[in-house]
């Protein structure tokens, strides 16, 4: 399903014209100027041009257009493979001019339901029910997104991003825009923001969640999809239930499961809490020591449950 898309990248170590000459090669329309955090006179998302945005909270000085410092790039409305593509070759130029990441960066990705014919025909009522399914599906499998997410922007990190809230029946929303799923723009322009991808340039990790956002928006609105003859409290919290739901290729769940191992093996802090996601393995999949696991949940033995046989 081709959809709208936006995306939001904080970075640092880049100087505005090594941002400006990835943007020219990615084939991206960028403004010149670096603008204030949410300058009224910066290009909107249908200008079809990129921007470069000061922001305070992520670490150091804001890059000038010759000294390095922090920067945030802000897309344009893009759409489907053509807008995924440009991503990738912007990614792709900002990692070769030594751009970097930190616990103070973030990546949000939105998307835009606005111009579907199916969502144009839709009542307010049935818009809020489409956002609460994503909603739920997303408070349902939460453990999954931590599990994918560094741990700064998952509950092993006390992050605000766990604050789910659902779409009342008159649009307004239930929390602010500060949390996994901003709704804030539902309503009125169709827009759902992803706030949890954490700090990343990584063109894996962003067409991941890309993948994902857009199985989930599919979720949402198909009436048709396989999701609609499941019943969600009864699906396991794990990857395979996650994948099962969402309907996912086997490619894609592969990328889940490994992505859940590599932060595990990054990450002390919420290991045990990764390796529960995995409960389809057929033996402990911390040290190796042949135990199988006898219900949903136990696929660590005793052992290795206090990481004593790593």
């Amino acid at each position: 399903m081709t959809i709208k898309i936006g995306i939001e990248l904080e970075i640092l170590n880049i100087t505005g014209n090594e941002v400006l000459e990835a943007m020219d090669n990615a084939g991206a329309n960028c403004s010149s100027e670096i603008y204030g955090y949410h300058a009224g006179h910066s290009p909107g998302p249908n200008s079809g041009q990129w921007k470069m945005m000061r922001d305070g909270s992520i670490t150091g000085r804001t890059c000038t257009h010759t000294e390095k410092g922090n920067i945030e790039i802000v897309s344009p409305i893009m759409h489907g493979a053509a807008g995924k593509a440009e991503i990738n070759r912007l990614l792709t130029g900002l990692k070769r001019a030594g751009a970097t990441v930190d616990r103070s960066c973030g990546t949000h990705i939105s998307v835009g339901l606005n111009g579907k014919a199916r969502w144009e025909a839709m009542s307010v009522s049935k818009k809020v029910e489409v956002a609460n399914r994503i909603v739920r599906f997303y408070r349902h499998f939460l453990p999954v997104f931590d599990g994918i997410s560094p741990n700064c922007r998952s509950a092993y990190g006390n992050s605000y991003v766990g604050h789910l809230g659902e779409v009342y029946s008159d649009g307004r929303t239930s929390v602010g825009r500060m949390s996994a799923i901003n709704l804030a723009q539902y309503i009125t322009y169709g827009r759902i923001e992803f706030r949890q991808p954490g700090y990343t340039i990584s063109k894996d990790n962003i067409g991941r969640w890309l993948k994902l956002i857009n199985h989930m928006v599919s979720m949402g609105l198909n009436e048709s999809h396989c999701s609609r003859s499941m019943t969600l409290s009864e699906m396991p919290v794990t990857v395979e239930g996650f994948a099962t739901y969402l309907g996912l290729s086997e490619s894609v769940k592969e990328s889940v499961r490994s992505r859940v191992l590599t932060l595990y093996n990054n990450h002390r802090v919420g290991r045990v809490e990764r390796l529960a996601l995995l409960t389809d393995e057929v033996e402990c999949i911390v040290g190796g020591c042949g135990f199988t696991p006898n219900h949903v949940g136990q696929n660590i033995c005793p052992r290795c449950q206090e990481l004593e046989c790593e």
